[in-house]
């Protein structure tokens, strides 16, 4: 068994790397929901512009069915959601991931910790114990050296 500033020590690491890996975590759920909020009000903002644009055309052009027809297609035109753009999806698939084997790292991290944490305790119950033995030893021998010999 190790000493208990041993387990101490690799308790810190591991302290230090979960701390690490929850910082990266932060770092990319920030740009996730960045990406989210950004797309969401670019989509919005292209969106209503197509709107305001139909509603321009129908109301210019009301008589001709062969411009209302492609007026009405413009709805096709309207922007979707950033799962549906290939390259912010990707990324977004991406950044998911990260966090996935990050929330993995953390996890193993926590489990380490309480290991050690464990082991640390067992060291320390066992220092104490060698300790209170050594006392015993030394109390012993005192008390040996102390008494006559003609007893």
């Amino acid at each position: 068994m190790y000493s208990s500033s041993y387990y101490s020590r690799l308790i810190s690491e591991e302290k230090s790397k979960l701390e690490k890996y929850k910082k990266q975590r932060k770092e990319l759920n920030g740009v996730k929901e960045w990406i989210q909020n950004k797309s969401n009000y670019e989509l919005l903002r292209a969106n209503n512009k197509i709107t305001e644009v139909k509603s321009e055309g129908t109301s210019a052009i009301r008589h001709d069915v062969t411009v209302t027809n492609h007026i009405e297609d413009i709805e096709e035109a309207k922007e979707k959601n950033y799962e549906r753009d290939k390259k912010l999806s990707g990324t977004y698939s991406a950044l998911s991931s990260e966090i996935n084997d990050l929330d993995t790292k953390i996890r193993d991290c926590e489990n380490r910790i309480r290991e050690l944490e464990r082991l640390r305790q067992a060291a320390i119950e066992e220092e104490q114990r060698r300790e209170r033995e050594e006392a015993r030893r030394r109390e012993e021998a005192r008390a040996a050296s102390t008494r006559s010999p003609w007893y």
